[in-house]
């Protein structure tokens, strides 16, 4: 998996770099054919309370899927990247599932014609 990882209103550590990588293969590890996009970014939606809260976008872009996308604001940056890869992993795996549901359901396994003919022979 190839990620990419940006910021917004301050630096990109090596701390925060590693725990992004391993906290990805972790939670994401099981499939890894993809793009994995990650911006963080600081976000002032305490308004006047004064706090700055950090925002985690994930972004997962898999060849022949749609772009999955999961944000989560924290004011804790670690805990946001936490519950985003969680969400993001959690999405993902629905979203394979219902692919492979969807798959299943467009070829029947009995022709109807077929059925009639041998309802009527027996």
């Amino acid at each position: 998996m190839q990620i990419q990882i940006h910021t917004h209103q301050f630096d990109l550590t090596d701390a925060i770099k590693g725990y992004i990588e391993q906290r990805a293969a972790f939670a994401l590890g099981w499939n890894p054919d993809g793009l994995l996009k990650i911006n963080l970014r600081r976000a002032n939606s305490n308004g006047s309370r004064g706090a700055m809260d950090k925002c985690c976008q994930i972004t997962l872009r898999f060849k022949g899927k749609k772009d999955l996308v999961v944000e989560d604001t924290q004011t804790d940056l670690y805990l946001a990247i936490d519950r985003a890869l969680e969400r993001a992993s959690r999405s993902l795996a629905r979203q394979l599932a219902r692919q492979q549901e969807i798959h299943h359901q467009r070829f029947p396994l009995v022709n109807d014609k077929q059925d009639a003919k041998s309802v009527r022979l027996l």
